[in-house]
This record gives C-alpha cells, sequence and structure tokens, in this order.
C-alpha cells in the first residue's frame, strides 16, 4: 500500500503509478495537454509540473512515480507562473483564430490559456506559417495550430498500428505530418482526430457546419457496421446528426472507431433517401403511404403462400440492421410466412471455413471476448483480415502481436502484413479441408499439460488431406501457445 499526500489530501494507492494518475483517481485535475489515457507517456509539454517535498525543483506529474509518503501540490503560484510561461512560448506559433477554428469549444489550449493566461503577448516576431493541407477529403490539417504533443503520432504508431504520421523538421519548425510515402499508410480511422488536443487536424465532413455548443442532445448507441458492437455518441442539433465520436472508457473499444463508425453517418442526412415507401404500378414506382404499402406486401405474401407454399418465400436479412431487428425479421418469415429461407450477404466470405469453425467451437468468428484476444499468447486468423472487417478487433489482434503474440494467418490478412509470425494461403474453397487436418494433427500431439483436447473426439473421422499446404510449422505455433484466440 502506497500513502501520499496531494494537496492536504491523503490518497492510498494499492498498485505504483504516476503523480497524474493518482491525482485523476481522487478527483484532482492536473493540466497537461500531451498525455492522454489511451496513450504511453511522453512527458513533452511541462504543463503538469507539480511541486514535491524534498525535491529541489517542479517535477512532471506524468512522469513521476508515486512513492510511500510523498507530499505533493499540484497549485502554486511558482507553478501557474510556470505553466503561463509555457503557454506564452506555445502562442508564439499558435495563431489566435479562435472565431474561425472549428476546435473552438473544445480546444484544450483554449480552456488552459483562459485558466492561467496570458491575456497578451510578449513577443512580436512573425508567425510560423505552414499551409493547410487539403490533399484527402476526410481531414483538413492545420500545422500552423500543432502543439507538437505527438498524441496523433502516438495513436497512429502505437496504437492504431498505420505508422502513417511522425514528426517532421526540428526545432521550432517541427510538425506532425505523413513522411514521405508513409501517407498511403492511413487507415482513415479518425483516431488521430480523437486525441488531438487543438484544432490541427480536423474533419472535413462538419467543418464551419456547427459549433460544439450548439448540439441540442447526445445519444449513446451502438455501430451497426460490423458485429464488434463498439460504442459511439451521436450528437444531433435540429433532428440532423452532426457527428458521431467515440468516448473514452466507454465500451469496449473505449474511445476507438474505424473509418466507417466515424465517418459513415452522412447516408442517414443523405437526400437520396427513400421518405415514403414505393410501389411498381404499370411498370413504374410510384410513392404510396405506409398503410398502403404494408397491406400491398401482406396480400402478395399471402397470395403466394397459399398458392406455393411458404417454401416459395425467401428473406434477406441486412448485416447493417441490428441483432434485435434482424431477430425479429427472422421471426416473421418463420412464423407469419412459414418458411426457413432466410439468408444476408455477410455469411459468404470463407463460408465453408466459418461453418467448420462454428460447428467445432460454437461461434465462427472467434472463440475469445474481443477483450482478451490482446492477452492472446497466440493467435489464428482463419478466412479474413479483421483490420477491414471488424477492425477494432484487428487492433486487439495487432496489439497482441506488440506484446508478443505470435499470429497466425491462414488467407490473405493484408493489415496483418507487419504484425503476423505467419502465413500460409490455402486453395480457394479448400479452408476446411486445411483446418480439419490442422486439427487432426494438432489432437495426435502431445499436449504441453498431458492431456488430450476435448476435441479430439471422432477426430478419426477427419480429412487425411492438408489442402496441399506444409502444416508443420503452423501446428508448433498452436502447440506452443498456452493462451490461444
Amino acid at each position: 500500500m502506497i500513502t501520499i499526500t496531494i494537496n492536504g489530501k491523503n490518497i492510498k494507492l494499492d498498485e505504483p503509478m504516476s503523480v497524474l494518475k493518482a491525482a485523476g483517481k481522487a478527483g484532482i485535475k492536473i493540466p497537461t495537454l500531451c498525455h492522454h489515457d489511451a496513450l504511453e507517456t511522453y512527458g513533452g509539454c511541462r504543463l503538469c509540473v507539480v511541486e514535491v517535498e524534498r525535491m529541489p525543483k517542479l517535477q512532471n506529474a506524468c512522469t513521476l512515480i508515486a512513492a510511500d509518503g510523498m507530499v505533493i501540490t499540484t497549485e502554486s503560484e511558482v507553478i501557474s507562473k510556470v505553466r503561463r510561461g509555457i503557454l506564452e512560448l506555445l502562442l508564439i506559433n499558435h495563431p489566435l483564430d479562435c472565431p474561425y477554428c472549428d476546435k473552438a469549444g473544445e480546444c484544450e489550449l483554449q480552456d488552459l490559456v483562459d485558466k492561467y493566461g496570458p491575456t497578451v503577448g510578449r513577443y512580436t516576431e512573425i508567425k510560423r506559417k505552414v499551409p493547410a493541407s487539403h490533399k484527402d477529403e476526410i481531414f483538413v490539417r492545420n500545422m500552423d495550430r500543432c502543439v507538437v504533443c505527438t498524441r496523433c503520432v502516438r495513436m497512429c504508431n502505437k496504437v492504431q498500428g498505420a505508422s502513417a504520421i511522425d514528426i517532421i523538421g526540428r526545432g521550432n519548425k517541427s510538425r506532425m505530418e505523413p513522411f514521405s510515402s508513409a501517407s498511403f499508410n492511413c487507415e482513415y480511422c479518425g483516431n488521430c482526430l480523437s486525441v488531438c488536443p487543438v484544432g490541427a487536424i480536423l474533419s472535413r465532413l462538419y467543418l464551419h457546419s456547427f459549433r460544439p455548443w450548439q448540439i441540442d442532445r447526445e445519444v449513446e448507441t451502438v455501430c451497426s457496421y460490423c458485429g464488434v458492437g463498439c460504442s459511439v455518441v451521436v450528437q444531433v442539433r435540429d433532428d440532423s446528426i452532426k457527428r458521431v465520436i467515440p468516448r473514452f472508457g466507454l465500451g469496449l473499444n473505449n474511445g476507438l472507431l474505424c473509418s466507417r463508425g466515424r465517418f459513415g453517418y452522412e447516408y442517414i442526412n443523405s437526400e437520396e433517401r427513400l421518405k415514403e415507401p414505393l410501389i411498381r404500378k404499370n411498370g413504374k414506382l410510384e410513392k404510396s403511404t405506409w398503410s398502403e404499402a404494408i397491406d400491398f406486401t401482406a396480400k402478395k405474401l399471402t397470395e403466394i403462400k397459399n398458392s406455393h407454399g411458404g417454401d416459395a418465400v425467401a428473406g434477406i436479412a441486412s448485416p447493417r440492421c441490428t441483432n434485435e431487428d434482424n431477430y425479429v425479421f427472422q421471426k416473421f418469415m418463420r412464423m407469419a410466412c412459414g418458411t426457413n429461407n432466410i439468408d444476408s450477404v455477410s455469411r459468404m466470405g470463407f463460408a465453408s471455413a466459418q461453418k467448420y469453425l462454428e460447428d467445432l467451437l460454437g461461434q465462427g468468428v472467434t472463440s475469445n471476448m474481443i477483450s482478451g484476444v490482446k492477452n492472446a499468447d497466440t493467435i489464428l486468423v482463419v478466412g479474413g483480415d479483421p483490420t477491414a472487417v471488424n477492425p477494432i478487433l484487428g487492433l486487439a489482434v495487432r496489439e497482441a502481436a506488440r506484446n508478443g503474440a505470435a499470429v497466425a494467418v491462414i488467407g490473405e490478412a493484408k493489415g496483418l502484413e507487419k504484425f503476423k509470425t505467419l502465413k500460409v494461403v490455402p486453395p480457394v474453397f479448400r479452408e476446411a479441408e486445411l483446418l480439419e487436418s490442422l486439427l487432426s494433427e494438432v489432437a495426435e500431439a502431445k499436449d504441453p499439460r498431458n492431456e488430450r483436447p476435448a476435441v479430439d473426439q471422432g477426430i478419426s473421422q477427419l480429412s487425411g488431406g492438408s489442402a496441399g499446404v506444409d502444416t508443420g510449422e503452423l501446428k508448433k505455433i498452436l502447440l506452443d501457445g498456452k493462451s490461444i484466440s
């Protein structure tokens, strides 16, 4: 147990942590620009300086590990003067264009200057000028506003794993840019946008369309683009969706989103969306009321069922709908229409391998919780690229690889190319054959715990072929793993 005192308040800690984190747990806010809970510690902005008894100078709260008996002060005249001086240096080159900048109202630098000052700048030299970048259709980069906190770099390199952003230049000419061909590595997830404390990185999709304080309400919901179930916050103004953002600490995605979840909302407000049902009359689609459309559909379904039986009717479910919507849909098709002919386009990718895994493990996507994937020491990816299909799950696989996990890929997974340990590409439509052979070989091998795998029941009936692929190295990776996803 570690006991420290912050601003006269005794705080007990169960484990070692930084003074900044300890203060946060006690509800004491220490200002910072470079620190973010989702990123590794950087210690660059120096705004989190605190006084510690028996230490000769101010200390960075983000890099100082709390020790038993520490007495810490987070606010004093000396500390305020230092913070004011740091902010004044940042404002030498930072443009004072708050009325124009879209970040105004949620800008961390703006809030800090409002609290600590300065109110007047003493430096008169010409400010640094970096032309705004308008190279892509989603992001606008204004490096004039960059405070070199490196949050975007750490997010892109250490969390997203794309390595599309780095520090360009030296000294007061430093800025965050995609360097050389790295811009082509950008996955347009927008996670750099979430952590940028100023208006250096903005989204073109809502540029100059609203101010943060003009939002009427926020709605917490779940993204429906894939089956991961990321939590998002939908910001609404005048009954129109203005922005979709994540929230750190909310949901299994913990503040991270992919490009679809963050930017794929414009279709909701599209003028091309149908606002009323259409019925084809005399070969031409004509507008109708909902009552008329429902009556027409019910009549046609009844006629077909009575004339040809329920099997003449089929339903196609949308993967974009929620689980609840699709559950009601299949219930309607089975109970009302009397048919089991229900399908979805989402099942077509590697269908045979997925069906085999469903029969074997009970589920065809993953045998582990998403939160547990990052802690596995061996990961087997079959028939797809999780960074493309389920991007947040893909980030968990990348994190596990950075932590030393072995990642074996059966098929193609471009997003895991830098993180894979082994890749095996079986012939088309022979994935299930490879999996059967692999399972047979693993079951016949001696388990490290001197136990036989529970799934070896009926193993002798499995195919002896391996789809023409050498599975020796793949089998070794799986046998060496203690925690496999």
